[in-house]
């Protein structure tokens, strides 16, 4: 009797440290996907500290990520939001979320972009299903 609940102690204890580990990166950075707007910032976070594996965890479908861009200290804010009803990249019931962000490179160069993410509600937890981006002339994020 005493070997069984001590297998389910360990069963327990493998389950509670498998759960953790899905929440809290390596380094400890914690990995928030439970709402639209933890994701967006969760996603921009990896980018900041150029953890491949944080933004691998903000994607439905995690597939190569760019090296342009990781490490590079980047602002964003949220534009708009909007449910999919219908598209042609999106699945109804899908968030449209647009953001406005600046890259700012330790050689002083500045870049501003506009990016489309598609999000989705998996299990409870909001994943980027696809995004587009591109590159815009004048930033609107303030300057340091």
């Amino acid at each position: 009797m005493r070997q069984r609940i001590d297998v389910r102690i360990g069963a327990v204890a493998l389950l509670v440290i498998a759960v953790l580990a899905r929440i809290v990166g390596a380094d400890g950075t914690t990995i928030d996907l439970s709402t639209p707007e933890a994701t967006i910032a969760t996603y921009y976070r990896g980018y900041n500290l150029g953890d491949r594996n944080i933004i691998a965890a903000t994607f439905l479908k995690p597939g190569a990520i760019s090296s342009t861009g990781l490490g590079v200290a980047t602002q964003y804010r949220i534009v708009s939001k909007k449910i999919i009803v219908h598209s042609p990249v999106a699945q109804p019931g899908d968030l449209e979320i647009e953001t406005v962000g600046e890259d700012k490179w330790p050689d002083g160069r500045v870049y501003g972009f506009i990016t489309s993410f598609f999000l989705r509600q998996v299990g409870g937890e909001w994943k980027i299903a696809g995004y587009a981006s591109e590159p815009f002339e004048e930033s609107s994020l303030p300057h340091d």
